[in-house]
């Protein structure tokens, strides 16, 4: 597999894939690099801590089992997606009936994890 870790992130360069995301614990915001293209299936599993991910319009796939993940009494629990208006994302809230979005001015996104 051509993969490598980048920060907290184990990433693909043929296709510019985030295929998994390791966060620091205590970090409850993320920004997923700008350049970013796919969001595979389970890239951020077992990131409960997350309670909002910034998602770039870069992004133009995201698999279907992203984002929600369960907590031990079975509770789904979904951050809350930040979106831009023309991205790919947006088609991606409705299509999956994902409620917990908004969208998101890419200039007040968090620069620190960028």
């Amino acid at each position: 597999m051509d993969a490598e870790m980048q920060n907290s992130l184990l990433f693909r360069k043929k296709d510019d894939a985030l295929l998994c995301y390791n966060g620091k614990e205590g970090l409850n915001e993320y920004v997923i690099p700008d350049g970013t293209k796919v969001l595979t299936d389970g890239a951020f599993l077992g990131c409960g801590q997350l309670e909002k991910i910034y998602i770039p319009a870069s992004v133009t796939l995201i698999g279907r089992d992203t984002f929600g993940w369960y907590s031990y009494e079975d509770v789904k629990i979904e951050p809350l997606l930040c979106i831009e208006k023309e991205s790919y994302a947006r088609e991606y809230v409705e299509e999956m009936n994902y409620d917990n979005w908004e969208y998101a001015n890419k200039n007040d996104w968090l620069t620190e994890n960028e």
